[in-house]
């Protein structure tokens, strides 16, 4: 079967820690996919069925001073089709 690779931007100090959430709604609600400890700023998984995701990442960034923690915006992606 084929794959489906994810990647974003990994912008700011300290080392990252990535989550990544894909849902088939908009709210994010019950996820099927959700990979907590991605340590790469992206993510390849096997293709879901043909249809419309939605996806997003949740970034936690350590540094000296502080942990940071942050959802990004929810990403839209047609897969398929």
């Amino acid at each position: 079967g084929s794959d489906v690779e994810f990647r974003w931007r990994a912008a700011g100090g300290g080392e990252p820690l990535y989550r990544f959430q894909l849902s088939t709604s908009a709210d994010m609600s019950q996820p099927l996919v959700d990979i907590d400890a991605v340590a790469e700023p992206r993510l390849r998984l096997p293709a879901p069925a043909p249809g419309v995701y939605y996806w997003r990442i949740f970034v936690r960034r350590f540094d000296a001073r502080q942990i940071s923690e942050k959802w990004s915006a929810v990403q839209r992606i047609t897969i398929g089709g």
